[in-house]
């Protein structure tokens, strides 16, 4: 898909380089992404925490030292890789270590397909997403160009930094819920609802800005 849309919307050949090489980033991202919901079933969240709150300070000292000094965007993109591999190697070597959890591999084809099939709805919900919060660089890109985009990114990512808020309430408060839904239907119930409602009273301020 990367690859596809530099050739169709991004004139400039280095800078198609780097979308596609930022793009491959991504696949390192999903196996951490995979050992901070082991933390989390496991209502361990301090090691994901440890871990992206270290590797964001390094990756903003370091690409302070980068612009400050003159490079360009592919260090910056290699900063980036660095990063996510980083990730990679130190939350999966923190899964080995501090659980017992262990990956296994069906030999049936009838597992793999219930899997992928029980998967579909989180797909398309994160496609959806995906596609709301990035359509506009596509269309940005397409009518002003790749400097623009740059712009309004710059922008946008002071909205986004107030996402991470409710972010983080419901990534801590899912497993909680999940485990004692069986146990204590009622209060997870009231839990539940003094969550949104406090959400809601938070978002109001937020959205004004």
């Amino acid at each position: 898909v990367a690859t596809l849309y530099s050739q169709l919307f991004i004139p400039q050949a280095d800078i198609r380089i780097l979308v596609i090489i930022l793009s491959c980033s991504l696949i390192t991202n999903i196996i951490p992404t995979i050992a901070a919901a082991v933390f989390r079933i496991k209502e361990r969240m301090a090691f994901e925490a440890i871990v992206k709150a270290s590797l964001a300070v390094v990756m903003m000292a370091v690409g302070i030292q980068l612009l400050l000094h003159g490079f360009g965007a592919r260090a910056m993109m290699v900063l980036i890789v660095t990063i996510s591999v980083l990730s990679l190697f130190l939350l999966t070597t923190l899964v080995w270590r501090k659980t017992t959890i262990r990956p296994i591999f069906p030999r049936d084809l009838k597992s793999y397909y219930s899997f992928f099939k029980g998967a579909l709805p989180f797909a398309f919900l994160v496609i959806m997403g995906t596609i709301y919060f990035r359509i506009n660089n596509i269309m940005i890109g397409y009518i002003r160009g790749p400097e623009e985009v740059g712009f309004y990114n710059a922008a946008f990512r002071l909205m986004e930094g107030f996402l991470f808020i409710p972010a983080v309430f419901s990534s801590v408060i899912l497993p909680i819920i999940a485990k004692n839904l069986a146990l204590n239907n009622r209060q997870v119930l009231i839990s539940s609802q003094l969550l949104i409602k406090f959400l809601f009273v938070l978002s109001v301020p937020l959205a004004a800005c």
